[in-house]
């Protein structure tokens, strides 16, 4: 199959690489139909001499939507690996697990024709257009921020606090959003690093 590979710092290749032929129990062989182009993928990207045993190439790609075949919905990947045993895992706090796999992130993800991933971690959706659910990522971590956020105000002793968005892309705007359509009561400011 055809996958976007990287293999060194700033050195991503269209590549053939093996098609994911067997999955173990609990996982599918998903069909990628879209994958969202993240921060984390040029971070990822830049840094990759850091993450990358020498000799060795990753698949990027954690906003995806796939379908699995012979079912007829599209899918949203939640793309942490969570070990499940760990202290931090028993307590439900998986995404703090010390063993987090990542896919698209430290273990293949979608930028692939096809990719293993686990059943558990694909959530079924319907939009009338399904490419938008490559934003189901960045929006649900956006709606995590901004509960951390409304949780932290209300700590406050102030009766209008300011909270400063730092960015102005995807997920600086949707937080801003999410923060004017929310009950937050103070001030938001935003600051553009695009502007500067």
């Amino acid at each position: 199959m055809k996958a976007a590979a990287l293999y060194g710092a700033n050195k991503i290749e269209i590549r053939d690489v093996p098609t994911p032929a067997i999955a173990q129990a609990g996982e599918v062989i998903a069909d990628v139909q879209f994958v969202g182009l993240c921060k984390t993928d040029q971070q990822i990207t830049a840094t990759a001499p850091n993450q990358l045993p020498k000799g060795q190439e990753l698949i990027l790609g954690h906003e995806v939507v796939c379908q699995i075949p012979d079912e007829q919905t599209y899918f949203a990947l939640n793309n942490e690996i969570s070990c499940g045993e760990c202290s931090y895992c028993q307590e439900g706090l998986t995404s703090h697990c010390q063993n987090l796999q990542e896919l698209g992130v430290n273990c293949n993800g979608g930028y692939a024709q096809k990719m293993l991933a686990p059943r558990s971690s694909l959530y079924p959706f319907v939009f009338s257009n399904p490419s938008l659910g490559i934003l189901i990522e960045p929006l649900s971590c956006a709606v995590r921020g901004v509960e951390r956020i409304l949780a932290t105000a209300n700590l406050w002793s102030v009766d209008q606090p300011t909270t400063l968005i730092i960015g102005g892309g995807l997920s600086g705007s949707l937080v801003g959003y999410l923060l004017t359509h929310s009950p937050f009561f103070g001030h938001i400011r935003r600051y553009s690093l695009l502007l500067r």
